[in-house]
């Protein structure tokens, strides 16, 4: 781009705490690039979790929507998002907008942008399950932003086969790897074995850790009663391992939690926690159950075990490379599975291998490079490879937190 050229503006969409995660690398190093004027929406779907990540990254929005109500639902916070981005655009229209993943702030974002005629790149294009209630909205919303979208960013060789199996222009997608991985490697980089003894001090976990996150709105009700239930039978029979449930801030979620597990020696609840400290403790887990998807990327980098507490994942490279465990919610299944792995070492050790499934650390500059060649700023970024199933991987400049005085 010459001198005298006006840079494009890009307008970044976030409202939840894994868009701020996942975009955050990809903002910066457009920001870095001195090609673009780069802004930041916020619709604050989810204000405290989201805020804390900013932070972390230090972030500042240029507008903030500041959209999160207490009993909030889904057509409301749809109805207000469209008023607020649409409203914002029609202000300030950028030259691209960029959205991530499959919120109603990304799915909003988008269609609100596309409606003015502004092009929208999607980063994290193409997962699936092919069921529509699970997850539920988001699996409706991303298979709508992908025929919004004019740039899509996948993370991974599947994900591109699924945009393109919906007719999509080849020469649009890119496999880029996920910036989730980025942004972990940042955070782990960061942080001091001063912070790092602070944080596992402060929890007095035992060396057996399972760390547990559940959330999803397909879980709400019954599947988190089954869910504790597990937690319950786990904790009675291994009384050597620490169980540290994160509980979600949402209403829902946090009061079954407590009232399941609130007096159990051994179940440790606690609110959700800053990012840096959430690194931590996945690379302090010895093995981890969830049913978000952000976790299904970030552990298996970290060499850590999952078991999905959900019926169909948009992520089957987990379930290929064998660095995870599709459990669903039934109490036994989830017990069984979590006793087989911790009880049979070569087992664990075969789900414990570090794997760079979802990227290797440089997703951000491919998303850079692929923005610049649409603006015709340089040439088309090759694609992310990933390993073959089976292979183990370390990016060359990322030291685990964990080898740190291990022989």
């Amino acid at each position: 781009m010459t001198v005298s050229m006006k840079k494009p503006t890009l307008l970044f969409v976030i409202g939840t705490r894994p868009e701020a995660i996942k975009t955050a690398p990809v903002i910066h190093a457009c920001q870095a690039s001195g090609d673009f004027r780069v802004q930041v929406l916020t619709t604050s779907q989810h204000r405290e979790l989201q805020d804390a990540v900013l932070d972390f990254f230090d972030i500042q929005p240029d507008h903030d929507l500041n959209l999160m109500r207490e009993n909030s639902n889904l057509t409301r916070l749809v109805a207000e998002s469209w008023r607020g981005v649409s409203d914002y655009i029609e202000s300030s229209p950028p030259d691209l907008l960029l959205v991530q993943g499959d919120t109603t702030t990304a799915f909003i974002a988008a269609l609100a942008s596309i409606y003015q005629r502004i092009p929208v790149a999607h980063i994290e294009a193409g997962l699936r399950t092919y069921d529509a209630e699970n997850p539920f909205p988001e699996e409706i919303n991303r298979r709508l932003i992908t025929h919004i979208a004019a740039l899509h960013f996948a993370p991974t060789l599947i994900a591109k086969e699924n945009v393109l199996r919906e007719n999509i222009d080849p020469a649009t997608i890119y496999v880029v790897g996920n910036p989730g991985i980025d942004a972990l490697q940042f955070a782990l980089h960061r942080i001091t074995p001063d912070q790092r003894r602070q944080i596992l001090d402060r929890h007095a976990l035992q060396e057996n850790l399972i760390l547990v996150t559940s959330h999803r709105r397909e879980n709400w009700g019954d599947n988190l009663r089954n869910i504790c239930q597990a937690l319950q039978m786990i904790a009675a029979q291994c009384q050597d391992i620490s169980i540290l449930f994160l509980v979600h801030p949402n209403p829902e979620v946090s009061r079954c939690v407590h009232e399941e597990l609130a007096d159990h020696s051994n179940i440790h609840l606690l609110k959700a926690v800053p990012y840096l400290e959430m690194a931590v403790l996945m690379e302090k887990a010895a093995l981890i159950l969830t049913d978000s998807g952000g976790i299904q990327e970030e552990a298996p980098f970290l060499g850590k075990p999952v078991l999905i507490l959900r019926e169909k994942t948009e992520r089957p490279e987990v379930l290929q490379h064998q660095a995870a465990i599709l459990v669903g919610t039934d109490p036994d299944r989830i017990r069984a599975a979590v006793c087989s792995l911790l009880s049979d070492s070569d087992s664990y050790r075969r789900y414990a291998i570090p794997r760079s499934i979802f990227g290797d650390g440089q997703s951000a500059a491919r998303i850079l490079r692929g923005i610049r060649y649409h603006f015709d700023f340089g040439p088309r970024p090759a694609d992310f490879i990933p390993p073959s199933p089976g292979s183990s991987f370390r990016h060359p400049h990322f030291v685990p937190i964990a080898a740190e005085g291990r022989t």
